[in-house]
């Protein structure tokens, strides 16, 4: 009965410590920013969330909770979904995370797109390399032809041939990968660039909206004071009047007398 007891308060204890604080938070977005996790290669994902996790844990913000890959993810996802949902924010109300969260979210938008569009080249240079044999198939055919002329002229030939042929290869594939990755690099870039420009027009359309709404409210305010003034002063008027009105009743009996 005592052990079960005890398990049950490390089991509250434990979950009261996994509540994120907003300085916990700031530390996981900023490590995020630096390790980048959902951009790892394939198979890589959870790992680079394990090494954010061990980062976190090297601060010693976090006491001794047991951070883990997976209690990361799951706390950035939330971040990212409240981030989302949250209005947007005036000048004053930007804080380091909600600007560090704007533009790992527009990067994160931006590499959604990114796969969207590799994906669908990918489909399509497979459809195109089965139509129609690719300049690496038909280098390696004439290679290939090569290296059977070689062989009447012994070994020498053959292999000399056969490095010719990789050594051709592994160039043309190189250039298409670093080719890639520049236009890839590039368009994460232009994404980049366009959703934050977005982020800040809208941030920008919001400030001036309420800009908008203070100074109406500033002049319905005004008026309302005019209007409360005048009203005193016809209020004023009317006793002033009143009162000489008095003064005369008082006169005109005193003469009668």
């Amino acid at each position: 009965m005592e052990a079960a007891t005890t398990t049950t308060t490390t089991t509250t204890a434990a979950k009261k410590r996994a509540v994120w604080k907003p300085n916990e938070d700031l530390l996981l977005a900023r490590e995020v920013a630096e390790v980048v996790p959902y951009r790892a290669g394939y198979g890589e994902v959870m790992p680079a969330w394990g090494r954010v996790a061990v980062a976190l844990a090297s601060t010693g913000a976090f006491g001794a909770r047991a951070l883990t890959e997976r209690s990361c993810y799951s706390r950035f996802e939330k971040l990212v979904e409240a981030h989302r949902r949250a209005p947007a924010r005036g000048p004053d109300e930007t804080t380091e995370l909600t600007n560090t969260l704007d533009a790992l979210l527009a990067d994160y938008d931006a590499f959604v797109e990114e796969e969207a569009r590799a994906k669908e080249q990918g489909s399509k240079r497979v459809k195109q390399e089965t139509e129609s044999p690719s300049s690496e198939t038909r280098a390696t055919s004439v290679a290939s032809k090569d290296v059977s002329a070689a062989a009447g002229g012994g070994f020498e030939r053959i292999r000399d041939a056969v490095a010719t042929l990789l050594d051709e290869v592994l160039a043309r594939y190189n250039d298409t990968v670093a080719a890639a990755q520049a236009r890839a690099m590039e368009q994460r870039e232009k994404l980049f660039e366009r959703k934050l420009a977005a982020l800040r027009e809208e941030r920008r359309l919001d400030r001036e909206a309420r800009a908008e709404d203070a100074r109406l409210a500033r002049e319905q305010q005004a008026q309302q004071r005019r209007q409360e003034r005048e009203e005193r002063e016809q209020e004023l008027a009317a006793e002033r009047e009143e009162r000489r009105e008095f003064i005369r009743e008082l006169l005109q009996e005193k003469r009668n007398k």
